[in-house]
């Protein structure tokens, strides 16, 4: 969705938030939950002055360390083609052309639990992305360009360098309330290259359209050669990656291949591959049906009993001449049936 936050009227930023409850939900039960203290990054003066690079360090707090720190060039969750730096190392540096290009620095954080470190917007939902934007402002506001405050869910600054008004936002204002809602996560740390046609998502058609348009606005920003077409981009769309099935409950999820237009739309891609292939720890799992071509909904179940025991489920999808892969973990849980003479 997107939100406008309670800015004055002229200073006005739009913000694109996307609710996506990644994983497993549970529910905190005492147990402190990892929360993000501070992010600090240079300052306005830095920004405005310095060729950069610069560099952010996040202070984390809670949970069960190591955590680990998602530096994303998007605001969409999960979206595996564009992290900037996947490590347990707190910090980054980042070129100061990159918030021309991408608007603003992005994180996920997640601890050795595979807790989400989260935060409660003003409407009440679960956020599990952490931002920090950085910018020239329009040159009508600065008369009242210089500001220090928490606005919304968000704590904006904003400065006139050298005749520039020039604004740094951070999403949520830190310290943020953690949601009382556990997120559990699975941090993929390995970087797609840079000529990567596919990207992975894991959410509704909404989280589609936000990943397309981004994808499109990645495509027109990137240096090219004289003549040379952008390359063909495309999403592999999960509904959820994370299943539960007993001898008496199968679960179901649905994957899609769709393509981004040039205009930031997507369209369906009827003969793309899409295979799905069980764990091999879990021998008793069915997946019906496991081929299909541009959509797939499979459902799953048990057919013996393996013990109470996770796996994970590999979908490969091909289009285009290029292959990707994503995975579904899969839990079994209950009793065998017992049966008494």
């Amino acid at each position: 969705m997107t939100r406008r936050g309670s800015f004055p009227s002229w200073f006005t930023v739009t913000f694109l938030v996307l609710v996506v409850l990644v994983g497993g939900i549970g529910f905190a039960s005492g147990e402190s939950l990892p929360t993000v203290m501070s992010i600090k990054g240079p300052t306005i003066d830095d920004f405005a002055n310095l060729p950069g690079p610069f560099t952010f360090t996040v202070t984390m707090s809670g949970g069960t360390p190591p955590y680990t720190y998602v530096w994303k060039k998007t605001f969409t969750p999960r979206m595996t083609a564009d992290v900037f730096k996947c490590s347990q190392e707190n910090s980054v540096t980042v070129p100061k052309e990159h918030f021309s290009m991408y608007g603003g620095l992005y994180l996920e954080v997640t601890d050795a639990k595979g807790r989400m470190a989260t935060w409660v917007n003003e409407d009440g939902g679960t956020m599990v992305e952490f931002s920090q934007y950085y910018g020239e402002t329009d040159q009508r506001v600065l008369p009242v360009c210089n500001i220090d405050r928490q606005s919304g869910d968000a704590w904006v600054t904003a400065k006139t360098v050298n005749g520039v008004c020039y604004s740094r936002t951070q999403l949520p204002a830190l310290p943020a309330t953690p949601s009382t809602t556990i997120v559990q996560n699975q941090p993929a740390c390995a970087s797609p290259p840079e000529d990567s046609s596919w990207v992975v998502i894991v959410g509704g058609l909404a989280v589609v359209a936000v990943a397309a348009a981004v994808i499109a606005r990645m495509l027109k920003n990137r240096p090219k050669k004289k003549g040379e077409q952008p390359p063909e981009q495309y999403i592999l769309q999960l509904s959820k990656d994370t299943l539960k099935v007993s001898l008496k409950r199968s679960d179901s999820f649905t994957v899609t291949a769709w393509k981004v237009t040039e205009d930031g739309g997507f369209v369906a891609v009827p003969t793309a591959q899409i295979t799905v292939t069980p764990p091999r720890n879990i021998p008793g799992l069915v997946i019906q049906p496991a081929t299909g071509n541009g959509s797939l909904t499979p459902s799953v179940s048990l057919r013996t009993f393996p013990g109470s025991v996770s796996g994970v489920i590999t979908i490969t999808a091909s289009a285009g001449g290029r292959t990707v892969s994503a995975d579904v973990k899969v839990t079994a849980e209950g009793t065998p049936d017992i049966e008494f003479d």
